[in-house]
């Protein structure tokens, strides 16, 4: 299964040590992006599925190697895309937890959410 890797560097103007980092890696055929985000210099790195549109198309710009600066006040900007060829039956199961992860995460802010409401 193709697959494109880049990497997406989103600067931030508030502080030095505010921005983001990803590692991506965009699956056309699925159309999604599992992303590997640290945010801040001594931040915590989460792993995420993205299936929003702005971001595929974002995604898709870079496999066609546009010079993205997706914005002057967001500052983010990109590495070189790499062509990569997977195992769809790996991806496509990474996929299907990732989504089961964001599923449960969901249902734990809702049970935070009623907590903090009584």
């Amino acid at each position: 299964m193709k697959a494109v890797f880049y990497e997406r560097y989103a600067r931030s103007f508030a502080h030095v040590h505010a921005g983001a980092s990803s590692k991506c890696f965009y699956i056309p055929a699925e159309r999604v992006v599992i992303a590997s985000e640290v945010v801040g210099t001594f931040g915590v790195g989460q792993i995420y599925l993205n299936e929003d549109e702005a971001f595929l198309r974002e995604a898709a710009a870079v496999e066609r190697g546009e010079s993205l600066q997706v914005s002057a006040d967001q500052g983010v900007t990109f590495s070189k895309p790499e062509i990569l060829e997977l195992n769809g039956d790996v991806v496509v199961d990474l996929i299907r937890r990732l989504r089961w992860m964001t599923e449960a995460r969901k249902g734990i802010e809702e049970i935070y959410a009623g907590l903090r409401g009584k």
